[in-house]
Order: C-alpha cells, then sequence, then structure tokens
C-alpha cells in the first residue's frame, strides 16, 4: 500500500511549534553530554519557508512536511 501524501502535507500544518529529542528518562541511560545534546535538539516537520530556506545551502532539496531534526538554537536564527 502506498502513502497517502496529502495527509503528509495536512499533518505537516498540524505539528506542534516544538518537539523535543530529549526525554526526562534520557538521565538515567545516557551520558550528561548526551543529555546536553539531546535538550537543545529538536523534531520539525518542514514548512514551506524551511524548503526556501534550505535551498541555498542543501545538496538535496527538503519537501514540505518532511520530517528533520535542528538545533533549537539555529531554528530560532533563522527565522529572524
Amino acid at each position: 500500500a502506498g502513502m497517502n501524501t496529502g495527509s503528509l502535507h495536512s499533518a505537516s500544518s498540524q505539528c506542534p511549534p516544538r518537539i523535543m529529542l530529549a526525554i526526562e528518562e534520557d538521565k538515567d541511560w545516557l551520558s550528561d553530554m548526551d543529555c546536553l545534546i539531546r535538550r537543545n535538539v529538536e523534531v520539525f516537520c518542514a514548512t514551506s519557508e524551511d524548503v526556501v530556506t534550505a535551498q541555498a545551502d542543501r545538496k538535496y532539496p527538503i519537501t514540505v512536511g518532511q520530517v528533520g531534526i535542528r538545533c533549537i538554537h539555529c531554528a530560532l536564527m533563522e527565522k529572524n
């Protein structure tokens, strides 16, 4: 069965603004450095603005609704 790409696009508009990679249990399993890194990374759904921004510095194009990870600090800088 194929994937319904229409639902991907509608789902991308419903993504919460920030989904953190870190979870509370990280401290039980990971080093302090790994915990620090995970607290500064988010999972996101690419928007049309992300697609345009990425065109200049990516070898492979991204599409609206594509899921990725990014630094939370860099994500704020891109919007400003």
